[in-house]
């Protein structure tokens, strides 16, 4: 519950009638579409476009990224989108409109102008700035593909902000929106542990007494800048996550030998003396560590703890995830 000090600083006037938030990392090609066409579309609104772009090797985290956009500049808008990069509308999408919790693309083409089931509550999601904090933002948890969306929908059903018992959505005619080219989209990338932690997370989240929501979002959330650039409306913030100081990963030296057991969730990954993980280590990995995201997942957490090692003469080292 925001005090009275917190509602009235949070129903100031503000300077945008609009601020888009896009959770970014690699999809320029969407976004040159992307920023081409919503600079026409937003043409008579007083609106700015943060690109929130994440800068580290871990997997892609699109909650963290809105809470770092929200945290970044939360208070300069009346309406705050949660917007896709691949998601663009078409006419009679009202950005300025948000008195409720509002998912903007109610029509989608890629689900035959629907969408892909009743509960769904993601894509392009319009709030307030006291809605966004009255709900703690979404949570910081939710790696790889998928589970933040369903989050964000029991966020909303604990605060009393659903319409209907589903998200508020415009009328018929009015939420259409089209995808880019799905060529351009980077790898979904659906992660093992990460999707058994969503299942737990979901879990608790459909409690009706759960208070997990509080400890887990934007008041929590943590992050550093690594570098932004603003031109004229478009804003582009690269972060990272901060490093983890409870070393969960252990470091041990080795020679040239692979393990890969996934009964207890051991990996172990190559890595060269230049302290990077190339592609072609990459493409030789098992237990479903293929992808080249899993593997810059796993360098980032050595460079995480790399001041606490040192290399032997074969230049490898043996990285055990212990989670």
């Amino acid at each position: 519950m925001l005090s009275v000090d917190e509602s009235v600083r949070l129903t100031q006037k503000r300077n945008l009638d609009v601020l888009i938030i896009v959770p970014f990392r690699n999809r320029e090609a969407h976004l040159k579409v992307f920023l081409k066409h919503m600079h026409v579309y937003l043409k008579d609104l007083q609106y700015e476009i943060l690109i929130v772009n994440q800068d580290d090797h871990k997997p892609f985290n699109r909650a963290w990224l809105t809470n770092v956009g929200l945290k970044y500049n939360q208070h300069n808008a009346t309406c705050i989108v949660q917007h896709d990069v691949d998601r663009v509308p078409k006419p009679f999408v009202n950005y300025a409109s948000c008195s409720k919790p509002t998912q903007l693309n109610s029509e989608n083409r890629q689900w035959g102008w629907g969408l892909p089931y009743e509960r769904y509550t993601g894509g392009v999601i319009s709030m307030t700035p006291i809605h966004w904090e009255q709900i703690n933002g979404m949570s910081n948890e939710f790696e790889g593909y998928g589970g933040e969306d369903d989050d964000l929908y029991h966020r909303l059903r604990l605060n009393g902000l659903l319409f209907e018992k589903l998200i508020n959505r415009p009328r018929k005619g009015n939420g259409k929106y089209y995808e880019l080219d799905m060529a351009e989209h980077t790898p979904r990338v659906r992660i093992p542990y990460a999707q058994d932690r969503m299942k737990k997370i979901l879990k608790e989240m459909s409690k009706n007494d759960t208070e997990r929501w509080k400890l887990d979002g934007l008041r929590q959330v943590q992050y550093k800048i690594t570098s932004k650039f603003k031109n004229n409306k478009v804003t582009r913030v690269s972060v990272t996550h901060l490093a983890n100081t409870e070393n969960i990963y252990k470091v041990i030296y080795t020679h040239n030998v692979v393990t890969c057991n996934t009964a207890n969730k051991t990996r172990v990954f190559y890595f060269g003396k230049d302290k990077s993980l190339s592609n072609k280590h990459c493409v030789h990995l098992g237990c479903n560590h293929r992808n080249q995201t899993q593997c810059y997942y796993e360098r980032l957490q050595f460079e995480e703890i790399e001041s606490e090692v040192a290399f032997d003469d074969e230049n490898f080292i043996k990285v055990i995830n212990l989670l």
